[in-house]
């Protein structure tokens, strides 16, 4: 029995220490990239006369956002989602509707994540309004999903506007479709892939980005998918 229990307690002890890693190394990367760093330039389409593509996007961290507004009903598409339709199409009008709905509907002292931080010493987001993009990329000849995360920071003293952005695809999960970024950004600032760096910021990010009502009312439904992909500028839910 005092076996088992120092084996227990060594391992809350590892768990806790990972936990710590992994706050300090995102919040040591999150400070540079924002005090090193201004915002990227924001990228509005023209749509060509003859009906074509918009010219590609330029070298550089560029932002383009999703739509917000011209679509449906949102609500509409969030009860396919909770009744667990497939395949289910969600526009990035349904998302961000949806988005622009929960973040104004969250009082200030219970913004979507609050009470959920695990936030290093010496840093705080505080979340502004999500926004998310479905596209396909000729050149990749795939399609990707963009999230945008604007919060403010208080980070070493001083208070800041930030940008983060992040771009990927879905794998299957326990839990449904986990997104993977492929590419993040943080103001004009790339964030480097190496050795988990872009998935792990994502997840520290968007642990306070998440409403808790939202993961009680969302998590069981998601579950059901396993498969999530971009095709025609909507996010495709499936049981496969």
């Amino acid at each position: 029995m005092c076996a088992a229990k120092k084996k227990e307690d060594s391992s809350s002890l590892g768990g806790a220490f990972v936990a710590g890693v992994i706050n300090v190394v995102a919040g040591g990367l999150i400070a540079f990239c924002v005090l090193a760093n201004t915002a990227p330039q924001a990228y509005s389409p023209t749509p060509k006369k003859d009906g074509g593509p918009p010219p590609p996007l330029p070298a550089g961290v560029w932002y383009w956002a999703g739509a917000v507004e011209g679509g449906g009903d949102w609500r509409g598409q969030e009860a396919a989602f909770l009744a667990g339709t497939s395949p289910l199409g969600l526009a990035d009008t349904d998302l961000n509707g949806w988005a622009q709905e929960v973040f104004k509907l969250a009082p200030a002292a219970a913004k979507p994540g609050a009470g959920n931080s695990t936030a290093a010493p010496n840093f705080a987001a505080t979340p502004g309004t999500p926004n998310f993009r479905s596209y396909f990329a000729k050149d990749a000849g795939a399609g990707y999903f963009q999230v945008a995360m604007p919060f403010s920071v208080q980070v070493l003293g001083f208070n800041l506007s930030v940008l983060y952005q992040a771009r990927g695809t879905f794998v299957s999960g326990a839990q449904g479709p986990e997104f993977v970024p492929s590419y993040s950004s943080l103001g004009s600032a790339r964030v480097p892939g190496l050795g988990g760096l872009t998935t792990m910021l994502f997840n520290r990010l968007a642990a306070e980005f998440t409403p808790a009502d939202a993961v009680k009312k969302y998590a069981g439904a998601w579950a059901k998918y396993n498969s999530a992909t971009t095709q025609d500028g909507q996010l495709v839910l499936a049981h496969q």
